[in-house]
């Protein structure tokens, strides 16, 4: 295959024998690795190699301006900001937390319009007619405040961007954009510098206005010279996106004539090969197995350097690490070019759980000690079951210990004190004890600091050896432990670890930095730090290790520009991806941006056209895979409409362009995999042992839709390290709700509630509820989305209760007896002829008496029916069916019988819910053939109903299996 920089490589040697004068402009720093291979074989001899370079860094080099990454930049545009408004002015600036939601997107205006070279006057007073006539009354009433309010923003805009040119120039320094800008308008005083014998543009599809301005001075002044990459297949239809950029360059007749277009898609003969998988997993699954088809057929086993000529482009960059989880085992080598995220490497959920632990820092009335700082306990629990954590500490049983006296201690704000009692036995050093759990500050610089000296401990850890990731293990078994996994698939390696921590060290550095340079972040708040961090995180990558000129090339679509392979993999062909979705993250309206020149997403569509239809010009063999199931959101996918034109034009534009489709839907085989439990003496010995500790009605009603959800949740204990009392096992939601009613009634227990006491109740019940609520959530949160809906439906809720209640007295007196009353009954079933102990536990929410009859009283938060609560057998009561379980029957019936063998003299009692979704229904009562049970059945009933479960449990003919009619199982497969 005749590459394109072969090509290339063959002509420079042709005109330039000695190249080393040269300055070579290629799309990616990728592509001049490739490039100084192929010169070194055009050559055939040691020559120095001439500058290689993108033309980013070629214009940054012309200029001999400074480019600042992009925090400077938003800090540069704050100061600016500020500087914006006078002390007469009645409008406030943004805070810097405010202003930073939307200074990112009005930065990318900015450099967009230097980049294209926009008369920026003339833009924004546009942009300022179009808002003014948008405000305009036509009625003629005068503009309102927050019209004024919005006019002025636009035109703040406008005076923002000159005034931070003009700031920036200053001081030599300047972002993307602006650099190109102040290059092509003052080209014919930089052109000469830096001093180069030719400069060679080569592999570009399209040219920003800047650009041109550059390349065509340089051209027409002898200077430079462009070496275009085409195909007549999207050159000469004019309907074809993928030459727009060419066939506008082109006409503008600045450049020497486009030689090299060529007829790739006319004269060779392509096996493309269309697949759909149904799950994004899938694509990595079918990726491995085309690699693995291709060394079936000796392309790659009988000549391994041939797999530097096979290109795995990931349009999804989520897929890099299935993608390598799956490569085949025998494979040469891999080169990755495309980079990982570090916000997805585990020190980037390390940072965040620390912030967060920091940020939960607050005094609170459920701390051990009320005056005192604690920490919520979720954020402890975070931080100490992090692998980083262990690794800090070294001693894993002491985490142990203190995640265990949290949930027995019932701890819910952890002071210092309570963690230093389990954590100081370890014996590391006060500093980074004290660093870990630090209290709440607006010391940036310090918290800063703090977190650089963990990542230095952590550090020293991975540099000393892997012995760090096997504490209490032998060394022997630390040994074996060494030896797995040492080709460049260890992800584990602790040379990754070190790397993850070199970048985040670069990061807070980064900020360190900015903290004492900017006034503006020296008082700023630990939620805005942690912005500030996610923002730095997100620009940066980790570069993978390789060789680059060996093995597979796995890379995104935009490292593969001006690069050639015979074999192309391309995953996430989808629309929506390739090309990306439209996004309108911008300042400037569509049509404004076409007045001016200003790219849209037509251009955006049109540039990725061209990489998709260049990479597969000269590729032989071609797969593409792309998602048919559903995206993040729930939103069906489809193919790319590459795909759909390819599969329409490429038939009749060449025979020889063989076009197949396929399905690739592989289905998991679940046959081997263990999903039943064998009913055994042990199993049975561990279920009479939890239920001596309690059988709750939630536990009976799980062990009846699905035993094995049983097995899982309650016997082997699954989830139960969670659970901290205070109810955490309901939702915040569910609780504060009960809590608000508990306190409220809890005031006047046995005596008559009066209206006065409901009016009072009804009243205080706001109050009360918000501080329930302040219990899980600060006061900033409660105040705003998701939270401040919750906290007004709960509202609503206690309301309509409070007039039920209100409803209820004028039936005749009620009196409150007991709320939250918690319960605990010993009952033995006969099971095979051996008696079974169990302890039947439980919390009736509410027992109140009226005109002389006694009420059990549940309060559901969710929707509950009359048909819930209907039965007419104890065989009715054990139905596995999810769509006709009566769990909540169940649950009434074992609090009635539990209440009457409490309270032997108490001869009739009316077991009901309330249910604040279906408040309408008033109480809902539990019904036996359609009349409330009497005492006598349900003190029959029940026992039935625990025998009849247990006896189904206990049927040795059957194993401990999942029911396929249960819905709402949590940990069956």
């Amino acid at each position: 295959m005749n590459s394109f920089l072969r090509k290339l490589s063959q002509e420079i040697k042709l005109e330039y024998p000695d190249p080393k004068n040269l300055c070579i402009i290629l799309p990616s720093r990728r592509a001049g690795t490739f490039l100084k291979q192929e010169l070194a074989l055009a050559y055939q001899k040691t020559i120095q190699a001439p500058h290689i370079i993108t033309l980013d860094d070629f214009v940054v080099e012309l200029s001999g301006i400074k480019k600042m990454d992009n925090i400077s930049c938003f800090f540069e545009l704050y100061d600016c900001y500020l500087q914006q408004f006078t002390q007469e002015e009645k409008e406030i600036p943004d805070e810097l937390e405010d202003f930073l939601n939307w200074a990112p997107n009005l930065l990318a205006d900015y450099s967009e319009i230097d980049q294209y070279l926009v008369n920026s006057i003339s833009l924004f007073s546009y942009i300022n007619d179009i808002r003014a006539i948008e405000t305009w009354n036509i009625n003629g009433e005068p503009l309102t405040e927050q019209q004024k309010s919005y006019l002025l923003l636009w035109k703040r805009i406008g005076k923002l961007y000159h005034a931070f040119k003009k700031h920036l120039l200053a001081k030599n320094e300047a972002y993307a954009g602006l650099i190109f800008r102040q290059t092509a308008e003052n080209i014919n005083e930089l052109s000469e510098k830096p001093s180069y014998e030719k400069v060679l543009f080569a592999g570009f599809n399209a040219f920003s206005t800047s650009e041109k301005t550059i390349v065509n001075y340089l051209v027409k002044t002898n200077r430079a010279k462009v070496y275009w990459d085409a195909d007549q297949y999207y050159m000469d239809d004019e309907n074809q996106e993928a030459g727009a950029f060419l066939r506008g360059i082109k006409k503008e007749q600045h450049h020497q004539s486009f030689s090299w277009i060529g007829e790739h898609f006319k004269s060779s003969k392509k096996d493309i090969n269309i697949y759909n998988c149904n799950t994004n997993f899938a694509q990595s699954i079918l990726a491995a197995s085309l690699l693995e088809k291709s060394k079936e057929k000796k392309v790659l086993e009988n000549s391994p350097e041939e797999e530097l000529q096979t290109a795995l482009v990931l349009n999804k960059e989520d897929l890099l690490l299935p993608v390598l989880n799956n490569l085949p085992n025998n494979t040469h080598a891999a080169n990755i070019t495309m980079g990982y995220e570090v916000k997805l490497t585990p020190m980037a959920n390390f940072v965040k759980v620390l912030l967060d632990l920091w940020y939960s820092n607050t005094k609170s009335k459920r701390a051990e000690h009320s005056n005192k700082k604690a920490f919520y306990y979720k954020n402890v629990l975070q931080i100490i079951e992090h692998s980083y954590f262990e690794l800090l500490m070294q001693d894993k049983q002491a985490i142990l210990d203190l995640k265990a006296a949290i949930i027995k201690s019932n701890v819910v704000y952890v002071g210092k004190q309570f963690i230093n009692n389990y954590l100081n036995k370890i014996g590391k050093n006060e500093a980074l004890m004290n660093a870990v759990f630090t209290s709440k500050t607006q010391n940036l610089v310090e918290n800063t600091k703090k977190i650089l000296h963990i990542l230095s401990e952590l550090k020293l850890i991975f540099s000393n050896g892997f012995d760090s990731f096997t504490n209490n293990n032998s060394a022997k078994e630390a040994g074996k432990q060494k030896k797995a996994s040492t080709t460049f698939l260890n992800q584990f390696d602790r040379s990754l670890h070190i790397e993850f921590i070199y970048h985040y060290t670069l990061v807070f550095r980064k900020m360190l930095l900015n903290i004492k340079q900017y006034p503006a972040l020296q008082n700023c708040s630990l939620k805005l730090y942690k912005k500030l961090i996610s923002q730095l995180v997100n620009k940066e990558k980790i570069a993978f290790l390789g060789e680059p000129l060996k093995g597979i090339q796995i890379m995104g679509m935009l490292e593969t520009r001006a690069l050639d392979f015979k074999h192309v993999i391309l995953l996430s062909v989808n629309e929506g991806v390739l090309p990306a979705s439209k996004k309108n993250n911008s300042f400037i309206p569509f049509d404004v941006k076409r007045e001016f020149g200003l790219p849209t997403h037509k251009e955006h569509d049109a540039l990725f056209a061209n990489h998709f239809y260049r990479l597969l010009q000269r590729a032989e063999k071609i797969d593409l895979i792309y998602h048919t199931g559903s995206d993040d959101f729930g939103a069906g996918t489809e193919k790319s409409r590459f795909i759909e034109q390819l599969l329409h034009e490429f038939p009749a534009y060449n025979s020889e362009l063989m076009v197949t489709q396929h399905e690739y839907n592989p289905v998991v085989d679940l046959q081997d995999k263990e999903n039943s439990i064998v009913k055994e003496k042990p199993l049975f010995d561990a279920v009479e042992t939890r239920l001596k500790k309690g059988l709750s009605p939630s536990a009976l009603n799980t062990m009846i839709s699905c035993p094995l959800d049983y097995y899982y949740k309650y016997i082997l204990g699954l989830g139960e390290q969670d659970e901290i009392e205070e109810t955490m096992q309901s939702s915040t939601f569910g609780t504060c709700i009960h809590n608000t009613i508990e306190q409220l009634h809890q005031k006047t227990l046995e005596e008559e509630v009066t209206p006065a006491i409901n009016k009072q109740n009804k009243k205080d019940a706001p109050q009360i509820l918000e501080q329930e609520f302040l219990n899980y959530f600060k006061e900033q949160e409660l105040k705003q989305g998701s939270n401040l809906l919750s906290f007004e439906v709960a509202k609503n809720y206690l309301n309509k209760y409070f007039s039920f209640e209100q409803e209820q007295l004028k039936k005749g007196n009620l009196t409150i007896l007991k709320v939250e009353e918690e319960l605990a009954i010993p009952l033995k079933i006969s099971i095979n002829d051996q008696l079974i102990a169990i302890n039947i536990k439980g919390k009736i929410d509410s027992v109140f008496e009226q005109n002389g009859q006694l009420y059990i009283l549940d309060y559901k938060t969710g929707n509950v029916a009359p048909n819930d609560l209907s039965f007419k057998s104890e065989l009715d009561l054990f139905k596995k069916d999810s769509k006709n379980n009566k769990g909540k029957a169940v649950q009434l019936l074992c609090y009635a019988w539990m209440y009457y063998q409490k309270h032997p003299e108490v001869d009739f009692i009316i077991p009901c819910i309330y249910s604040f979704r279906n408040s309408k229904a008033g109480l809902l009562e539990l019904k036996f053939n359609k009349r409330i049970p009497s005492k006598q059945e349900v003190l029959e009933l029940f026992p039935k109903v625990v025998q009849l479960v247990l006896s189904d449990f206990y049927d040795n003919s059957t194993a401990v299996s999942h029911n396929e009619k249960s819905e709402y199982c949590e940990y069956c497969v």
